[in-house]
Parts: structure tokens; C-alpha cells; sequence
């Protein structure tokens, strides 16, 4: 199956990002053991970009492992 080629922003929520593709829900799930705190639990309606900011993490790579699991889970 080809690419979609699902593009994530710094200003969508985590629920945005869920809802379009749930492979991303095992990064959050990374990033929620990093940070000791359920991401998808406690921040579902903040952006990516509040969520990196707060939890001290760069938003880019965030999204670039968000959207690696979007085409993962497209093929």
C-alpha cells in the first residue's frame, strides 16, 4: 500500500494526532515513560508543541517519530 503521506503540525493536539493514525499512540507511549507521565491521560487536548515545550523535548523530532509511525503503519 502507498504512503499516505500524513503530515503532523506543532499546533495539532495529541488527540488530532491520534484520531488520524493510532500507530502514533506507541510514541506517545515512549515519550509518557520518559517523561514519567501518561501523555495521552493528562495532555490528550494540549499541542505537540505545549507537550514538547513542558516536558522539555524538541517538537521536530517528536513529530518526525509521529510521522515515521504514520508511514509504518501505511505499509
Amino acid at each position: 500500500m502507498a504512503s499516505t503521506g500524513r503530515s503532523f503540525t506543532p499546533e495539532m493536539s495529541i488527540l488530532d494526532v491520534v484520531a488520524d493514525c493510532r500507530e502514533t499512540e506507541a510514541v506517545f507511549a515512549r515519550y509518557s515513560e520518559r517523561v514519567g507521565r501518561c501523555l495521552c491521560c493528562e495532555a490528550l487536548f494540549d499541542t505537540l508543541q505545549d507537550v514538547a515545550r513542558a516536558y522539555g523535548f524538541e517538537v521536530a523530532t517528536l513529530i518526525a517519530e509521529l510521522e515515521e509511525a504514520a508511514r509504518a503503519g501505511d505499509s
